[in-house]
C-alpha cells in the first residue's frame, strides 16, 4: 500500500480519502522534497511518502500511528482490510477495540455495509446496529430523510430514534410517516423559531407504538385535572414505561411544604392522582 502527498485533497462527497481503493493522505510540502529528475517521474504530483507491506498492515502500533493522519472512517477501513484479504486485529486493537471472534465478524458486517450507511457514519458515528437498520431502509426513502435531517438541522439523538422507530414500521406505514415528516416540514417554512424536530421523532413513535401514544394523550389529558402549583411539577415518563410518577417540589418556606401536601392529599382523596398512576403502571 502506498501513501501519496496530494498538491490538492479532493473535497467531500466525492473525495476518494478511505476508500476501498487504498488511503491517501495529505501532508505539508515541507515533509518532502524531492530533485527535479524525481518530481518528473510524477506528473500528477502525487509524491510517495510512505510505503508499507501487508504484514506492516496487520500490527496494531502501526494503525496506532496512521490513525493520527486519517478519517476513522470505520466502514472504509474495513472494506480496505477486508478487500486485501488482511488480518484485521491490529486495525481493531488500534481502534480500542478488542480482537476477538465476534469483533471480527462485526468488522465483515462494517465492510459491508453500504454508501449510503458509510455517509450516515462519517456524519452521526453510529454504531452497527443502526447503521444496519438504515441499509435496510428502501434508497429513495434514504435521500428524503437526509434531505431532511441535514436541511433542518436534526441533532444525532433525534436521527437514531426515528431510523429506530421507521425501521420497524410496514411498507405503508413507513411511507405515511415519511410523507407527514415532509409536510410538516414543509409547513414549517413561513414559521419562525428553532424547528421543532422532535414533534417529527414524536410523530413517529406514534406510528410505532400506537396503544402507548393513546394512552400518553389520555395521562396528559388527566395531568391538566391535577392540583397545579408554581412549585409543583409532575413527571410523567415520555414512554409510560416507568410504572411510577415523579414530583417535584420547590420549598422556599416552611409553609410551602404544608401548602404542597395539602395539594397532593386533595388529589389523592378525591381520586386523580389514582386515574394517572392507573395508566402508567
Amino acid at each position: 500500500m502506498q501513501w501519496a502527498l496530494l498538491e490538492h485533497r479532493p473535497q467531500k462527497p466525492d473525495h476518494p480519502v478511505l476508500k476501498s481503493q487504498g488511503i491517501l493522505v495529505k501532508l505539508p510540502d515541507q515533509w518532502i522534497a524531492f530533485p527535479e529528475a524525481d518530481q518528473e517521474a510524477f506528473p500528477v504530483k502525487n509524491y510517495p511518502v510512505l510505503i508499507l507491506e501487508t504484514e506492516d498492515l496487520e500490527q496494531a502500533p502501526v494503525w496506532a500511528y496512521l490513525l493520527r493522519f486519517i478519517e476513522r472512517n470505520i466502514p472504509a477501513l474495513a472494506r480496505f482490510t477486508e478487500a486485501r484479504d488482511m488480518i484485521p486485529d491490529g486495525l481493531i486493537q488500534a481502534l480500542g477495540w478488542k480482537a476477538h471472534y465476534r469483533s471480527r465478524d462485526e468488522w465483515k458486517q462494517w465492510a459491508a455495509l453500504s454508501a449510503a450507511s458509510e455517509e450516515l457514519y462519517m456524519l452521526y458515528e453510529f454504531p452497527l446496529n443502526v447503521l444496519r437498520l438504515w441499509d435496510r431502509v428502501d434508497p429513495s426513502s434514504r435521500g428524503q430523510w437526509m434531505e431532511l435531517w441535514l436541511g433542518r438541522g436534526f441533532k444525532k439523538n433525534l436521527v437514531k430514534e426515528i431510523i429506530q422507530y421507521y425501521h420497524d414500521l410496514a411498507p405503508e406505514q413507513q411511507e405515511e410517516a415519511l410523507k407527514q415528516a415532509l409536510e410538516f416540514s414543509g409547513n414549517w417554512k413561513a414559521r419562525s423559531g428553532s424547528f421543532p424536530a422532535e414533534q417529527i421523532r414524536d410523530q413517529l413513535y406514534r406510528h410505532r407504538y400506537p396503544e402507548i401514544s393513546g394512552l400518553q394523550e389520555k395521562v396528559f389529558k388527566l395531568q391538566k385535572n391535577l392540583p397545579g402549583h408554581k412549585k409543583l411539577t409532575y413527571l410523567i415518563p415520555d414512554h409510560l414505561e416507568a410504572g411510577y410518577l415523579d414530583l417535584r417540589l420547590r420549598i422556599e418556606a416552611d409553609a410551602d411544604v404544608e401548602e404542597l401536601f395539602e395539594l397532593l392529599r386533595e388529589a389523592t382523596r378525591d381520586g386523580r392522582l389514582r386515574e394517572v398512576l392507573n395508566l402508567i403502571q
